[in-house]
């Protein structure tokens, strides 16, 4: 079943999407260019 409202509910698991997305941009555009953002933290 799918549904369009306030919230978007899909009838596929999440597993099953590329739902990571906003984390890889968010980090690439915004936490790369904070200073100290590209090294691994130890």
């Amino acid at each position: 079943m799918a549904d369009v409202g306030v919230a978007i509910k899909l009838g596929v698991s999440g597993e099953n999407l590329d739902a990571g997305w906003v984390e890889r941009w968010i980090r690439d555009k915004i936490i790369a260019r904070i200073p100290g953002g590209r090294h691994d933290p130890r």
